[in-house]
């Protein structure tokens, strides 16, 4: 059975772990508090998107950071739908700069994306692929290439804090992050199923 095909609590301590303690040990963009739930010991049922989904740190140059990994098969598949539509609201709500930090833990390669970049990311993925669902539990995701990620860092990715704008969502490098607020997923590019996710090595 491939990873992403496993049941959640089998997946959940998988590859972001290794993405998380990957991020821990370069702190690329200073030092960091964890804000996101890890290993809660209360059902999380109940809980909104907006809660569940908590961006994973808060770093002492005032960025959010959600840290996502992909494995060898180089498909980011981190970014379900519900999760990316309540990083929208994180980064609209909290009026602080939200970046995502990816992990190739088969390349041992970190990049930092931007919410505009990470919009064209999800957004390239719903009309090449369509939105995916993993087969054991339903969730649907947006399967992103690490070469889609590595091709939106070498074009203006940010590996360091001073090379981000730091402005809040109205500024120019988040873009109109409030827009999608009343409709998240559909502003995030969702779609149907579309054409089988990419495939690894």
């Amino acid at each position: 059975m491939a990873f992403h095909d496993k049941p959640f609590a089998q997946r959940y301590g998988g590859l972001g772990d290794l993405a998380e303690a990957a991020y821990l040990e370069r702190l690329p963009h200073g030092p960091a508090q964890r804000l996101g739930w890890q290993r809660p010991k209360v059902s999380m049922a109940s809980m909104t998107d907006f809660i569940r989904y908590m961006p994973d740190f808060y770093t002492s140059s005032g960025f959010l950071v959600e840290v996502m990994g992909c494995g060898k098969d180089g498909v980011l598949k981190g970014m379900k739908v519900a999760k990316w539509a309540a990083m929208l609201n994180w980064a609209w709500a909290s009026n602080q700069p939200l970046v995502f930090w990816l992990w190739n833990s088969h390349l041992r390669h970190g990049r930092t994306i931007t919410v505009r970049q990470m919009t064209a990311l999800v957004a390239n993925s719903a009309d090449t692929y369509g939105v995916q669902k993993f087969e054991v539990d339903g969730n649907e995701y947006h399967p992103i290439p690490w070469a889609w990620i590595e091709e939106a860092g070498v074009n203006g990715s940010a590996d360091h804090p001073s090379d981000i704008d730091s402005a809040g969502p109205s500024g120019a490098e988040w873009g109109d992050t409030a827009a999608p607020r009343e409709d998240p997923a559909g502003a995030a590019g969702g779609g149907g199923a579309g054409d089988a996710a990419p495939a690894g090595p």
